[in-house]
């Protein structure tokens, strides 16, 4: 994973409190299913007095993700997050003559959908905003083909003051087959096509833990918060094994992972720090249907919203959703993790 340098923020941002562990909220890829991440992070606000982006210190995104991610750094609420991809769905992955129309682009281009759709979601999510102006630390995730490694937009990064949310997020939702890779200016590595992050990962954490271990690990340790969008009946191989374990309750899951992304072995303070860090994974399973990322329509929409609902009702969701607000709502220090 290639990741670009971290700002000094030092002398304009007031140090993490040390008797809490940092918040990393990540949130997964998955097309139109983000949508029931956008549910979840509603109820889990609504148990918050303030907008959610203030009680964590870090928001990591891959693909889908990334815009919930840029969303709420925005300052948007997630019942706005909500409300966007029902309004806007379809005209990200149309149907009907113009799903015809898709199909035949990929006969000739490789791809399904062009970006505009997404452009104009994203014009009224983020408009011109810079991650550099973020109003609390985010990370986007994406995929260079050329170069065969992950990329990493990070809003504390000096690098990535002037790339905006919308170039982030267009390179980030790229999936191959889907939308064509998104061109831009990458610091240090010129001008590239980038692809989805989830090429790499679904689930961005592993990457943003690995940043974080680059920066120094705090000993206080980590909060991870994970939001899935839902997983299919009969997922591929690939992405079973991103999957952390059904039983997981703290962060050394990923130490696999995380040697890969770092080129190195641990140490053990390290792990004894993620072994103590606490875990919490939201994920739900989809009828084969549900889980297609491209499937915007409204049936398909109401679908995702039933079955996030049924999460938080009979699954244990809404328990484990109060208890993580419990956790998080101890206040963040002024401007922490903002780029």
């Amino acid at each position: 994973m290639q990741s670009l340098p971290p700002m000094d923020t030092t002398a304009s941002q007031h140090p993490p409190e040390p008797s809490r562990p940092l918040r990393l909220l990540s949130l997964d890829g998955g097309g139109v299913r983000g949508i029931i991440t956008a549910l979840w992070l509603h109820r889990l606000q609504a148990e918050l007095s303030d907008p959610l982006h203030q009680h964590v210190d870090l928001i990591a995104g891959t693909s889908t993700g990334s815009l919930l991610a840029c969303g709420m750094a925005c300052g948007h609420s997630a019942q706005d997050l909500v409300a966007f991809y029902q309004k806007h769905g379809e005209s990200v992955f149309p149907r009907g003559a113009s799903r015809f129309a898709g199909r035949l682009r990929k006969l000739l281009s490789g791809s399904r959908y062009n970006h505009d759709g997404l452009r104009r979601v994203l014009d009224e999510v983020v408009g011109d905003t810079l991650l550099s102006e973020a109003q609390t630390r985010v990370m986007v995730t994406c995929f260079a083909p050329e170069l065969d490694k992950g990329i990493v937009f990070d809003s504390a990064s000096p690098d990535c003051a002037g790339i905006s949310m919308q170039e982030a997020c267009l390179a980030s939702a790229s999936l191959p087959d889907i939308f064509p890779a998104h061109m831009m200016d990458v610091p240090g590595h010129g001008r590239l096509g980038l692809v989805d992050g989830g090429v790499l990962s679904t689930d961005p954490s592993p990457q943003a833990v690995a940043r974080l271990i680059r920066e120094g690990i705090p000993q206080r340790g980590i909060l991870l918060a994970s939001f899935g969008t839902g997983i299919g009946p009969n997922p591929p191989d690939r992405i079973k094994a991103m999957q952390p374990p059904g039983d997981a309750c703290d962060c050394s899951w990923m130490t696999p992972r995380l040697e890969q992304l770092l080129e190195r072995t641990l140490s053990c303070e390290e792990w004894e720090i993620l072994s103590g860090s606490p875990y919490r994974r939201f994920q739900t399973r989809l009828s084969a249907e549900l889980a297609v990322p491209d499937h915007a329509g409204r049936e398909q929409v109401r679908g995702m919203l039933l079955a996030a609902q049924k999460f938080l009702e009979e699954e244990g969701g809404e328990q484990k959703l109060t208890a993580l607000a419990g956790e998080l709502r101890l206040p963040a220090p002024e401007n922490a993790g903002a780029g």
